[in-house]
């Protein structure tokens, strides 16, 4: 039996990112991109043996196991740093961009999801994009 799952950013917000709450695309748009902006310092400030920034807070319990979970990934090869820095600065730069538009608009007239809307602007093909009246709900393992 396998208990691993995939691990996405969006699992950090404090909410569900399928929830389709009125008139919160925005904000929840420009959470997502400050957690993106945040990932991006976080692996750069790892890429630069710069563990002390990973130093866990006073009275956390678990400090020692995160300290020894930073050394035994600093010892290992991340040779896609670069690319995982590269995805998440364009990410936010067309989030920004989707916040300037108005774009933004009609997706909230849609009443999509952060999940949604994510799929639907970054990930599909602009054909098809083109066609799409209402986006059926994507299926998440």
């Amino acid at each position: 039996m396998n208990l691993q799952r995939d691990t996405q950013l969006s699992d950090v917000l404090y909410y569900d990112t399928t929830d389709k709450e009125k008139n919160k695309l925005k904000k929840r748009l420009t959470e997502y991109q400050f957690l993106l902006n945040v990932f991006t310092q976080a692996l750069t400030s790892f890429e630069e043996k710069e563990y002390e920034k990973f130093d866990s807070l006073v009275g956390d319990n678990a400090c020692q196991i995160r300290a020894l979970k930073i050394a035994i990934l600093g010892s290992k090869d991340f040779s896609d740093l670069e690319l995982k820095k590269t995805e998440a600065r364009e990410m936010s730069e067309k989030i920004n961009a989707l916040l300037d538009s108005p774009q933004l608009n009609k997706l909230a007239h849609l009443e999509l999801s952060l999940k949604e809307s994510l799929i639907k602007e970054f990930f599909l093909d602009s054909e098809l994009k083109k066609n799409l009246k209402t986006l059926p709900p994507p299926v998440f393992k």
